[in-house]
């Protein structure tokens, strides 16, 4: 069984997912996808898809069973109108499953923005406003979408879960959210074995 992750942010959530998926009876490829090469991924380019989606369509296309897409802060800093960032996701599900063959994708929710210490109110309040309209937009879409489904880390992050800059989850929030995001892939991997 293969699996391919694509993580948008910190490579600490890729090792911590290959980590925990280590000893299990499949394979794991991670793909690393930085900011320079995925503008469209996380909204630094709104109005011009040409850099991910060559980036995307350029790279090799094994089959892949399991897909895991991490979308995070910067989502929701950009200046992107929800409905092109929706519809961003409605192409890369479209990549994934036709390019990629890919048979499940896992899609983590935009993470509570109204709980980051770094950012002071009113600018929390608004920007956990806009994170839970982008997540009501993308479940909109999961649901649409066979063999999608969103995973919502169960965590509310407060100062002492935090790095130092507060705006990035310390290394124990990115344990769990990797243990959490692993568990969801074992699943999906096994629905597949036993079918």
């Amino acid at each position: 069984m293969r699996g391919l992750v694509p993580v948008a942010k910190s490579g600490n959530t890729t090792e911590d997912l290959i980590e925990t998926l280590q000893g299990r009876p499949f394979q794991t490829d991670s793909l690393s996808v930085g900011c320079s090469q995925a503008k469209v991924l996380d909204g630094n380019n709104p109005d011009d898809n040409s850099s991910a989606d060559n980036w995307l369509a350029s790279s090799s296309a094994p089959d892949i069973d399991v897909v895991l897409v991490s979308l995070g802060v910067n989502d929701l800093l950009s200046p992107i109108r929800e409905s092109h960032w929706i519809a961003q996701q409605a192409r890369l599900i479209k990549l994934l499953k036709s390019k990629y063959s890919a048979k499940h994708i896992l899609m983590t929710a935009v993470p509570p923005m109204h709980c980051f210490p770094a950012f002071s109110q009113p600018l929390r309040w608004f920007l956990g406003l806009r994170a839970s309209e982008f997540n009501r937009k993308l479940v909109s879409l999961i649901e649409l979408e066979s063999e999608c489904e969103l995973i919502i880390i169960p965590l509310m992050p407060i100062a002492s879960d935090m790095a130092s800059d507060g705006f990035h989850p310390s290394a124990k929030v990115y344990r769990l959210w990797g243990c959490a995001a692993a568990k969801a892939i074992e699943k999906r991997i096994e629905s597949l074995q036993h079918r």
